[in-house]
């Protein structure tokens, strides 16, 4: 079931009922909590990373959404035990770094103990300096196989060794609950804040040709326009809505026409 503002009740509900014979109980009741927030995703995030820093007695907990192609990576929300330990939200890391770049091609969790380990070499005198991390456990955030973001935690008193078994309960986390959430509540972000009427009839023309399955060089025959253009819109159109890439587009296009056909039959 695709997700809409429309039936979120019904996807919310069928979220949990794919998960009850494979899920573990605790995981499941975690997941039913963060289901009340899905259109609240501050809240949302802030929980999540709660719940894995007390799960696995961390001092930091952060997530971001980006890309292995980005220049910078930002975590946008954090967890810490204390205020005294120092904040990683909205701090850019070079994401072309060795250090961040092992997390984004690793698709299992990356243990980094930041004093010895050489791959972070480059990071170490800000990370261990600045931030006052030991050691992290870091993971990507991926759906569908899309990866999206990233999400740590890390020991600030003294380094680690973060166990298999730790790692292993963040992987089944992060795959059957919070990875599939952070991806809804993207979607509804989008659809809450954008509208049909907000589009162009150029910008909806365009969309209704890309819909179709039409490549940029289809499209722009029948607009008669050039290929570059037509990429150039559908990059604007990404940009615009908030989205990652065109598969995303194409979700939240469909979605977009439903609402409005939804709104058009409740004024008849």
């Amino acid at each position: 079931m695709e997700l809409t503002l429309h039936n979120l009740p019904a996807w919310q509900r069928q979220f949990l009922d794919a998960r009850r014979s494979v899920t573990p109980r605790p995981m499941l009741d975690v997941a039913a909590h963060l289901l009340f927030y899905l259109s609240e995703p501050a809240t949302l995030h802030v929980l999540a990373l709660e719940h894995l820093l007390v799960r696995l007695h961390a001092d930091r907990a952060d997530l971001g959404f980006s890309s292995s192609q980005a220049e910078t990576y930002t975590p946008q929300a954090e967890f810490r035990v204390s205020r005294d330990i120092p904040s990683v939200q909205q701090v850019s890391f070079p994401n072309r770094d060795p250090g961040v770049q092992i997390v984004w091609n690793s698709p299992q969790g990356v243990s980094l103990n930041v004093r010895c380990d050489p791959v972070v070499r480059n990071l170490r005198p800000f990370m261990q300096g600045v931030l006052g991390t030991q050691s992290k456990l870091a993971h990507r955030l991926e759906h569908h196989s899309e990866v999206f973001g990233m999400l740590c935690l890390d020991q600030i008193v003294s380094p680690r060794q973060w166990h298999n078994a730790e790692s292993q309960y963040v992987d089944q986390f992060l795959g059957e609950v919070l990875s599939p959430l952070l991806f809804a509540s993207h979607r509804l972000q989008v659809q809450q804040a954008v509208d049909i009427p907000s589009l162009t009839p150029a910008e909806k023309q365009i969309l209704s040709l890309f819909e179709l399955g039409l490549t940029s060089k289809e499209i722009a025959q029948r607009l008669h326009k050039s290929p570059n253009t037509v990429d150039n819109q559908l990059s604007g159109l990404r940009h615009k809505l908030g989205l990652r890439n065109r598969v995303e587009l194409l979700r939240v296009w469909e979605a977009l026409k439903e609402r409005s056909e939804t709104n058009m039959d409740s004024q008849r």
